[in-house]
């Protein structure tokens, strides 16, 4: 007699592409970054550190909620509203950090605590005393390709 057992399916790694992260980081970043050899969990770790810099900052960001939902729900991080992406941005970052630490490294596994203890900092200090609708708004900055309809549109008004 067999029983049949589910075996369970692990996902190792990200699961986005490189050309979509990059394309993220793109819309979030507020400063110039060259993706030349950068790896995924680097384009995480800047998408993770331009987010977190857009919050803490109040900066809009060209990267729309949407996006950044649909990349943490591809990534297994199902988020609903911008707080909950935050942290569910950071949680990812951290996981992919902690993955990839080699066997016994003491120094590598200091600097995610680290960088753990501060994610909290921030999610505490930042988010949790912000409204949905703040956190919501530095998602909300007008795509620089939509910016001239806009204009444009402006421009007839007058």
């Amino acid at each position: 007699m067999s029983e049949d057992k589910a075996v369970p399916t692990f996902t190792v790694g990200l699961q986005t592409s490189g050309g979509k992260m990059w394309r993220l980081v793109e819309k979030a970043m507020h400063q110039t970054r060259v993706k030349t050899g950068a790896e995924k969990i680097d384009l995480l770790q800047w998408l993770a550190e331009d987010v977190r810099e857009s919050i803490e900052t109040q900066k809009k960001m060209r990267l729309q909620l949407p996006e950044l939902l649909e990349f943490l729900e591809r990534e297994g991080k199902p988020s609903s509203d911008a707080a909950s992406a935050i942290a569910a941005l950071l949680a990812l970052r951290l996981e992919q950090m902690e993955r990839l630490i080699p066997k016994g490294n003491a120094e590598q596994k200091r600097k995610v605590q680290s960088m753990m203890d501060m994610d909290e900092d921030f999610l505490k200090t930042h988010v949790a005393c912000k409204s949905a609708a703040d956190l919501a708004a530095c998602f909300e900055l007008v795509p620089a390709e939509r910016k001239e309809e806009f204009q444009q549109d402006s421009a007839l008004v007058d």
